[in-house]
């Protein structure tokens, strides 16, 4: 196993460019005019990027680190207005997007974890809906008159988004808990981060019916709620009932990302089916030694006709599932 992860940081750190990035790679559904052209590039994405990251938190070899430490200076160049991210910088070959939660907390988390400061908490906790739930975009609205600055910056970057905020890709009211379960884990859990929480338990109790806008499928949910739980939020330890549910009535993922996701959600809630396990970390440890690393659809937009992903996203997440089954049950083994 330990040469599986070991294959799988080669290849990464072979992959990761000068600039520290990863490449992000975008596809459309075989009835949209580009579907033809199946997994093809785009412009390197902070998203895609922070979730590679993520994934190699707790590996705890050297390469794993350098890969991170070279990958800080990516997010670092890509940050906008004081600690703001976007899935793409404006001026590309694709779509101008708003500043959004998702890259922006992922963003924040890797730095902060890897002892970079970032001053953004306060935005954050103010772009919320009524409820306390978190809004996946960072626009100009009435919770962020507080902060002048930033405020006339939304203001200003307004004027770039006028096709997008026009187009059905997004709604700026929108919410969803794959999204506000990543704001979790770099806010974590507080007394103004406990409505949100308990907003996101109450949707996973029929995961199925749970909103899903731009990630299409509720194991998504579940694997960014296992992440922030094993992270701190602890109160996300009540999502493991209704996930051993879901697992029960849902068959084994066909592809290895997938199947990579499954198994590191059920180490983070301690979930140690063995006779479950045991078939799904076998095939995500043949894939990684042959290195036969796919595309798999990770992040859609809300009208489906995106979807984002990358090889070494596929990677990384195949290291984690094999390093965190292999801490678990090496633990398991000592006690």
């Amino acid at each position: 196993m330990e040469v599986a992860i070991d294959t799988i940081l080669q290849y990464l750190a072979k992959q990761q460019r000068p600039d520290g990035s990863f490449d992000s790679l975008e596809s459309y559904p075989p009835e949209h005019p580009l579907g033809h052209k199946n997994w093809f590039f785009t412009d390197p994405s902070p998203f895609i990027h922070a979730n590679i990251l993520c994934a190699l938190q707790d590996i705890p070899a050297p390469l794993a680190r350098s890969i991170t430490q070279k990958g800080c200076q990516f997010i670092q160049q890509r940050q906008e207005w004081r600690g703001l991210w976007r899935f793409w910088q404006h001026g590309g070959t694709t779509h101008n997007v708003p500043i959004d939660l998702d890259d922006t907390a992922l963003c924040s988390y890797i730095l902060t974890r890897n002892g970079f400061r970032v001053h953004n908490q306060r935005y954050l906790l103010a772009n919320i809906d009524s409820q306390g739930y978190f809004l996946t975009w960072l626009l100009p609205h009435w919770r962020l008159w507080r902060y002048p600055g930033l405020y006339r910056f939304l203001r200003r970057d307004i004027r770039h988004l006028q096709a997008v905020l026009a187009s059905p890709m997004l709604s700026t009211a929108d919410k969803e808990p794959a999204v506000a379960a990543n704001v979790l884990l770099y806010l974590g859990e507080t007394s103004k981060t406990k409505r949100c929480i308990q907003q996101i338990l109450q949707q996973l109790e029929r995961p199925c019916e749970a909103p899903l806008q731009y990630y299409d499928d509720p194991l998504v949910i579940f694997y960014h709620v296992s992440r922030a739980y094993r992270n701190g939020v602890l109160s996300f330890r009540g999502a493991a009932a209704a996930f051993e549910q879901y697992c029960s009535d849902m068959p084994t993922p066909a592809n290895v990302f997938k199947q990579a996701m499954l198994a590191t959600t059920l180490l983070n809630f301690d979930l140690l089916n063995q006779s479950r396990l045991e078939p799904i970390i076998q095939t995500i440890q043949k894939s990684a030694t042959s290195q036969a690393m796919e595309s798999y659809i990770y992040f859609v937009s809300k009208d489906r006709h995106f979807r984002a992903g990358s090889p070494e996203l596929t990677a990384a997440l195949c290291a984690e599932a094999l390093a965190t089954y292999h801490r678990r049950y090496a633990s398991a083994y000592k006690a």
